[in-house]
């Protein structure tokens, strides 16, 4: 489901928790050496969205989890995420963004 997107909102004490991912890597899991990125269903697996939808609940996040390679440069092209902020496990980028103000 290209251009797909599962999102999950976690609202808590510290803010709006926004977890976002390709729809195609729900539920795999990822290994590059001693790194480790489960994309688990309890976490990411919410409401499946398109990209409009995705960006409109990325920026209502205090904090976001964002893993794969649609997800994250939706994030970079809108300016949520900084690209140097970006790891790679396996060739799949994640990043993590606290708003911290």
């Amino acid at each position: 489901m290209k251009g797909k997107f599962s999102v999950k909102v976690f609202e808590t004490e510290r803010g709006r928790v926004v977890a976002l991912c390709d729809y195609e890597i729900l539920g795999k899991e990822f290994r590059d050496q001693n790194l480790v990125l489960k994309v688990s269903p309890e976490f990411y697996s919410g409401e499946i969205v398109n990209e409009r939808e995705a960006l409109e609940i990325m920026s209502t996040a205090n904090m976001l989890n964002i893993v794969g390679k649609q997800a994250v440069e939706l994030a970079i092209k809108n300016k949520l995420i900084h690209p140097d902020a970006v790891i790679y496990v396996k060739g799949v980028p994640h990043a993590i963004y606290i708003n911290v103000e």
